[in-house]
C-alpha cells in the first residue's frame, strides 16, 4: 500500500473505525462517535479526503478495539522479551499481526468485547490503555513513523473477553516492561547527581529562609522551624509532581 487512502480502505475492510489525522492540535470528541451507527459511519467515511491528510487515527472503543502500549528498550534485549510475555498473558500468538512498533514503543491492538464504556483505568505504572480515544495507526505521521512488527494485518483484531482481560491486567502490571539495565558507573553518576541537587536545594532553602528571618529579626529556633517546614513542603511538592 502506497497511499493513505489505500491504508484507510484496508483498515475499513477489517472492521476498524478510522478517521483522518490532520494536526497535533486537533481534539478527539468521543461523543461524536459513541452512539454513531455503522450506516452513519460508512457515510462519514465516504466524506473523508484522504489525499489531504497527514495520517490515520483509529477510534478506540468502537468495535471493542483497545490499544495497550508500553515503552521498549532494545539495548538489553528486554523489548522483545516483554512483548512476548504480554502476548502470552493475553493468550495471543507470538507473531500476532496487530503489534505496532516504533522507535520507542510497542502497541498491541485487541478486540475486548463486553467492555463497559468509560469505566476502565487507562494509566498504569509501565503501560497505557487507550480506549474511547484516538490512536495513530501505521504508517504513522511525519517524525512519528510506526509499522506492524509481524506484517500488515489481514483480519480483525483477536477478541478477548473483558473478564479475562481484566484479570490479566494485574499480571501485566507486574512485568518489568522497561528495564534500563543501568551499569554501576551510570547508577553512581545518577546517585551523585541526586546528592548534588539535594545539597543545592538545602543551601537554597537555608539562604531564602535565612534572609526572611534576618529581615524580620526572628530567633534561631523560629528560623529552624521555617527551614524545616519549607524543606518538607518543597520535597513533598517535588514528590507529588514526579508521580
Amino acid at each position: 500500500m502506497k497511499t493513505l487512502h489505500e491504508w484507510a480502505e484496508h483498515y475499513k475492510k477489517l472492521r476498524i473505525w478510522i478517521y483522518p489525522y490532520k494536526n497535533y492540535s486537533e481534539q478527539f470528541e468521543w461523543l461524536h462517535w459513541r452512539n454513531m451507527k455503522e450506516s452513519d459511519y460508512n457515510e462519514e467515511f465516504k466524506s473523508f479526503k484522504w489525499n489531504c491528510v497527514e495520517g490515520i487515527n483509529i477510534v478506540t472503543g468502537k468495535k471493542g478495539v483497545l490499544v495497550l502500549s508500553f515503552v521498549k528498550d532494545e539495548s538489553n534485549g528486554y523489548a522483545t522479551n516483554s512483548l512476548l510475555k504480554v502476548l502470552s498473558l493475553l493468550g495471543l500468538p507470538k507473531d500476532y499481526d496487530w503489534v505496532i512498533e516504533s522507535k520507542t514503543y510497542y502497541s498491541i491492538i485487541v478486540d475486548v468485547h463486553s467492555m463497559p464504556m468509560g469505566r476502565i483505568q487507562k494509566k498504569y505504572r509501565n503501560f497505557v490503555l487507550r480506549y474511547e480515544e484516538s490512536y495513530i495507526l501505521p504508517p504513522g505521521i511525519e517524525n512519528y513513523e510506526s509499522w506492524f512488527k509481524n506484517g500488515i494485518p489481514q483480519t480483525h483484531p483477536i477478541q478477548i473477553s473483558w473478564f479475562l482481560f481484566k484479570e490479566k491486567i494485574a499480571e501485566i502490571e507486574k512485568l518489568s516492561l522497561v528495564d534500563r539495565g543501568l551499569s554501576k558507573e551510570e547508577g553512581g553518576r545518577i546517585i551523585k547527581m541526586k546528592i548534588t541537587i539535594g545539597c543545592l536545594l538545602v543551601i537554597a532553602i537555608s539562604i531564602i529562609t535565612g534572609i526572611i528571618a534576618f529581615c524580620n529579626s526572628v530567633s534561631f529556633e523560629v528560623w529552624l522551624a521555617m527551614f524545616v517546614v519549607t524543606l518538607v513542603a518543597v520535597v513533598g511538592l517535588i514528590y507529588i509532581m514526579s508521580h
